[in-house]
């Protein structure tokens, strides 16, 4: 028999969020599927310490993630989503060289950021960005599908 309970994805904010436009997102996403429930931390995680602030003024939140003891007692799987630029180390040098995001799960986490979208200036709805990435985090993960993505984001979306 086949197990057709939803699969829970547990969402976190961290540090700054247009939540209520986030939210509303999620609500549409669990109105047009069934298979994937979201179920959202009332209590936002704090903004990273300085340490994980980088020269570009992105967040190394990979970094935060794996040093974090706040994030190692999060339930997963994870996705944590914020408005903030997101970087890493090797990157964070570089002026406006931000990710979308980190689908992959590692160590159960995800994670969104609508810094790019929300600064572009060319699309004033969040829903739209929100909803196909969950679609691709959580398709991703389930189908554990070798799904290709293009790391140049000028003149994406």
């Amino acid at each position: 028999m086949i197990d057709r309970r939803p699969i829970k994805y547990h969402i976190v904010q961290l540090g700054d969020l247009d939540r209520g436009r986030f939210e509303n997102a999620l609500g549409l996403a669990e109105q047009i599927q069934s298979a994937f429930e979201f179920d959202m931390q009332p209590e936002p995680l704090p903004i990273p310490p300085r340490k994980f602030r980088l020269k570009n003024g992105a967040y190394d939140i990979d970094s935060y993630t794996r040093e974090s003891s706040e994030i190692s007692k999060l339930s997963r799987p994870c996705i944590l989503v914020t408005s903030m630029p997101y970087g890493d180390r090797d990157t964070g040098h570089i002026p406006d060289y931000f990710y979308f995001g980190e689908l992959g799960f590692l160590n159960g986490i995800a994670v969104i950021s609508t810094y790019l979208w929300e600064h572009e200036g060319r699309h004033p709805e969040l829903a739209p960005y929100v909803l196909l990435m969950l679609a691709t985090a959580v398709l991703g993960d389930k189908a554990r599908a070798d799904l290709q993505f293009h790391e140049r984001t000028e003149g994406c979306l």
